[in-house]
């Protein structure tokens, strides 16, 4: 008997100075409501050990997911980040498939790539 299993992971982090941000595990089909309980309940948590001086300069950006852009979201990223995130629906102009996002994706997958067993989160990369 063959058994074809797809596996979905939706996966959040983040950096901030010399910070790593989670990562955080989302749940499976990531709904627009799901993102926007993420980032009520469980953004400010993962960031708790990171300095004043360095949340007081932070960026917020996320990619051009679907669930990203619900209105809520964005209101909610709006009072949260005032005038610095960026996305879909942003107050900052940002081309969909910018390479700048690049840092993220080679610092962070590139670091975690090495450490599947280890699940701690937060602490300096």
């Amino acid at each position: 008997m063959i058994i074809n299993t797809c596996f979905i992971v939706n996966v959040w982090a983040g950096k901030c100075g010399e910070y790593v941000i989670g990562p955080h595990f989302l749940e499976e089909n990531l709904t627009g409501n799901g993102y926007l309980q993420f980032l009520q309940n469980d953004l400010l948590p993962l960031q708790r050990h990171i300095p004043p001086d360095d949340l007081n300069s932070e960026w917020f950006q996320h990619d051009g997911a679907p669930a990203h852009s619900k209105l809520a979201a964005r209101e909610y990223l709006n009072c949260l980040y005032p005038d610095t995130w960026i996305g879909r629906g942003s107050p900052i102009p940002w081309a969909p498939r910018s390479p700048d996002l690049s840092c993220l994706v080679f610092s962070l997958w590139g670091y975690w790539r090495f450490k599947p067993s280890d699940t701690r989160s937060g602490g300096k990369m």
